[in-house]
């Protein structure tokens, strides 16, 4: 196997990790709609996005098939990512073990969605790819939009 095949594999686990990561999120989102009175449609939607997000980084396979690499993505390495996976799946076992209020599980999205932007996943990571460019944009504009309105909704104690 040559060392750019490596590269393409090493990519797509990763890939494959951030997605897996993007499906937790959509996983505790929807626990939320189903535990957070009055919010039902609110973590709904979150949720649809999450798996959106999942779907969008599945894609890149695509190219990384078509033999475009990514630049920057080694950064997020396997420990990051379980150690990302696992807070959120801590979240979610929360969640099905206690009464969850509003600003209890809008406290905890808020958390994930900064640490998402704060990682600046979607920033740092380059293609060779043009389409890439249009995947990422999509993921940091969702992001930080979700960011802003938990921000918002924690200020306004909604």
């Amino acid at each position: 196997m040559n060392a750019k095949q490596n590269v393409m594999e090493a990519q797509a686990k990763i890939v494959d990790e951030l997605a897996a990561y993007e499906d937790l999120i959509a996983t505790l989102y929807t626990e939320f709609s189903q535990l957070v009175t009055g919010m039902k449609e609110f973590w709904t939607g979150m949720a649809r996005e999450e798996k959106m997000h999942a779907s969008m980084l599945r894609s890149m396979h695509k190219l990384l098939e078509q033999g475009h690499i990514f630049f920057g993505i080694g950064r997020f390495d396997h420990e990051l990512l379980q150690e990302l996976n696992g807070h959120v799946r801590s979240e979610i076992n929360n969640a099905q073990d206690r009464e969850v209020n509003r600003i209890y599980a809008l406290s905890v999205a808020l958390k994930i969605e900064t640490s998402l932007v704060e990682s600046r996943f979607y920033e740092i990571t380059t293609s060779d790819a043009p389409q890439f460019k249009i995947i990422a944009e999509r993921l940091c504009d969702d992001t930080c939009r979700h960011q802003k309105t938990l921000q918002a909704m924690v200020v306004a104690g909604k």
